[in-house]
This record gives C-alpha cells, structure tokens and sequence, in this order.
C-alpha cells in the first residue's frame, strides 16, 4: 500500500463499480492459497499490467477478490468482480490525485 500512497487521493473507498464503468483488462495481482498461507503471506507488493480498451479518462484503479474453496465437500466460490452477481462484498477502490486521459491500446502499468 505505500507504493501506491504517492499516487492516490485519500483512503480507498468501498463501493460498488458498475462493469460499464470498467476501461480496461483485468490483472491478477496476488493469487492466495488459503489452505497453505502463512501470516507472511498476508504482506506483498505487486506490479500490474492494464490494456486500455476504450477511450476514456481514467480516474483510479479498483480491486476486488474471487473466494474458492474446493478442498471441501460442496465446493464454495463466489467473485466480488463488478462483472459477477452482487454480493455483500464491495470492491475497493483507490482514487488518483490527478485523472488520466487514456486511449484504446494504452497500457497503465506501476
């Protein structure tokens, strides 16, 4: 989160995106294996990759988590992605300083 600190305007807020506010591709950014974790595994960094897919104005990078469990007898799983069925989960979103004017085939990286 520091890395990012530099870059955006205030704490993150939680809320709900509509997916035709989505510009670009998704990244992973931290794939998590919950049976195996250890408390370390909880701190990372991560760098993204995003490819532009319509003109538009960028005004902030939004995160969300999918949840499987599959080690169990009725497997579990759900997305909180704004493309998916609305849970009681949000995503989170991190609102830069400045917006960015961004075109289709730009790539966002950091």
């Amino acid at each position: 989160m520091n890395v990012i600190q530099n870059e955006v305007l205030g704490d993150p807020e939680i809320d709900y995106l509509e997916k035709e506010n989505i510009i670009s591709e998704k990244c992973l950014i931290y794939d998590l294996d919950m049976y195996n974790a250890e408390e370390e595994d909880l701190e990372f960094s991560s760098y993204y990759n995003l490819m532009v897919f319509k003109n538009a104005t960028l005004s902030g990078l939004t995160v969300w988590f999918d949840i499987i469990f599959d080690k169990v007898n009725n497997k579990v799983s759900f997305s909180t992605s704004p493309y998916a069925k609305l849970t009681s989960y949000k995503q989170v979103e991190f609102y830069f300083k400045d917006d960015i004017k961004v075109f289709k085939g730009d790539t966002v990286y950091g």
